[in-house]
């Protein structure tokens, strides 16, 4: 039996009672985390839940729980695989902010990526200019080096599919990276 015929109505109501509930726990880190949760997976209102998610993350930097991080995981995971999904499905001509926002973490775990291949790089050298080089070291090292390069060029081409699919963000960034 369905208690409200119109479900968008139950939906707004509900929305209604979490936003009340986070103006009354001004410092309830679950809370907010529900009203993000449930704009994005209820309501699929996907630009607010990410603004919602980025402002959140900012305020909250120093003082979060495991518990808490794994849930930010969860939801952010969710939100990138829908955008990578809608951006696979269709390529979007405008340009959307979560689009701009998955580009930008892309970027900078991309450069911190290429800083420990370079980090590494520095350990070959430091370990072939040796006198008597030790090959269990230098076979340790080449092989992390190796991995570390492959997980750059993959974050690499996923960035590029991500631009391939928003020409807005392509030329967006093409400005950005010059």
């Amino acid at each position: 039996k369905m208690l409200h015929k119109d479900l968008i109505f139950i939906k707004h109501y509900i929305l209604n009672i979490i936003k009340m509930g986070t103006l009354k726990f001004l410092d309830s880190k679950l809370m907010m985390l529900d009203l993000i949760y449930f704009l994005f997976e209820t309501l699929r209102n996907y630009p607010q839940a990410f603004v919602q998610l980025h402002s959140f993350k900012r305020r909250n930097v120093q003082n979060k729980s495991s518990i808490i991080d794994f849930i930010i995981f969860r939801i952010e995971f969710s939100m990138q695989e829908h955008l990578h999904n809608k951006n696979i499905e269709k390529g979007s001509t405008r340009l959307n902010i979560e689009n701009v926002l998955v580009y930008d973490e892309k970027v900078n775990n991309l450069k911190d990526k290429m800083a420990q291949v370079t980090n590494n790089f520095i350990d070959v050298w430091e370990i072939i200019d040796s006198q008597v080089p030790d090959l269990q070291i230098m076979s340790k090292t080449f092989s992390k080096n190796l991995t570390e390069i492959e997980e750059t060029q993959k974050l690499y081409e996923e960035i590029l599919l991500l631009n391939s699919h928003s020409q807005t963000l392509k030329l967006l960034m093409e400005v950005y990276a010059s």
